[in-house]
């Protein structure tokens, strides 16, 4: 897994966050019963957009997690939290993984709509006083 710097520029870490996300693909998560979680547009896009588009420092912050994201996936212990909601008549599930990484705590969300595929929906760091 290798880090990107925090100096560079938004549209540069943008391109390498995207290109890191793509070659994930998807990864087999062993606390949700090996099911496979899948690295699709949905969960790219949320790291831009939640409803309206995310400030490009906020969008950064979460680009610059994307490298951690399959390991957090493979070595979460416990699930953080499980939430259940109805959506336009859907049940949409999501799962809470964390992991630590030296002094920082980086939370993911997997979604699942429906009885569709589990994919990755969103990475945020859970303390916000060191970045990786």
């Amino acid at each position: 897994m290798k880090k990107i710097p925090k100096s560079f520029g938004y549209e540069k870490t943008k391109r390498i966050a995207k290109s890191v996300y793509k070659k994930i693909g998807e990864v087999v998560c062993p606390i949700l019963d090996s099911e496979k979680i899948h690295f699709n547009a949905t969960g790219f896009g949320h790291l831009i957009r939640k409803i309206r588009i995310r400030s490009r420092n906020e969008q950064k912050r979460r680009f610059r997690l994307i490298p951690f994201a399959k390991r957090i996936i493979l070595e979460s212990k416990v699930i953080e939290d499980y939430r259940e909601k109805k959506k336009k008549g859907k049940i949409i599930k999501e799962w809470a993984l964390i992991n630590t990484f030296g002094i920082v705590t980086i939370k993911l969300i997997i979604r699942q709509v429906g009885n569709g595929n589990k994919h990755f929906y969103s990475i945020m760091q859970k303390d916000t006083k060191k970045s990786p």
